[in-house]
């Protein structure tokens, strides 16, 4: 998700760092990866040209998300979550697909917080966004667990953006 004007994007650190040369490109921009974090599962990178080779045309702003406060969260607070998942999508993952559900609750691990909600997204999902109803970016699914028919979806919060990271957005 694009966290400020100046193309800097906050996917999980195994969505920018799994570049599988033998896939068409998919993307319009070319970028690299500035921070990372494999305790925090983000990485931080930079989008510095388009597929051809191209700069970012100077003073051009990107469409950024907000950032909100996963800590502020209540257990039944509305989530919504935005992704692109392989499963009814073509094989192309063209398309966005949005859930939404609520905060089922959250566990600390040694890493740092992890949240937990009932919303269901499928595979590729992965570095998508979760959001407030307002449209603030609360954080980024990382993994599911199901059993039978019912499935958690867990996501780790902005709030574990480290301090130093931050203070590169624009």
């Amino acid at each position: 998700m694009v966290v400020d004007d100046g193309g800097r994007i906050l996917p999980e650190i195994k969505v920018a760092l799994s570049l599988d040369a033998y896939e068409a490109p998919l993307e319009l921009f070319t970028a690299e990866v500035i921070r990372s974090s494999e305790e925090d599962d983000l990485a931080l990178i930079r989008i510095n040209g388009d597929i051809w080779g191209r700069p970012v045309p100077s003073g051009y702003k990107f469409p950024f998300w907000q950032l909100g406060n996963p800590e502020a969260l209540n257990i039944g607070d509305p989530l919504l979550l935005m992704g692109y998942p392989w499963m009814g999508s073509g094989l192309s993952r063209s398309y966005i697909t949005l859930t939404r559900g609520i905060l089922s609750g959250g566990e600390r691990s040694p890493s740092g917080l992890i949240l937990k909600t009932d919303a269901v997204i499928a595979g590729g999902s992965s570095g998508g966004a979760v959001s407030d109803g307002r449209w603030r970016l609360l954080g980024l699914p990382t993994f599911v667990v199901s059993q039978d028919a019912a499935q958690l979806t867990f996501f780790v919060p902005v709030s574990r953006i480290p301090g130093d990271w931050r203070r590169l957005f624009r």
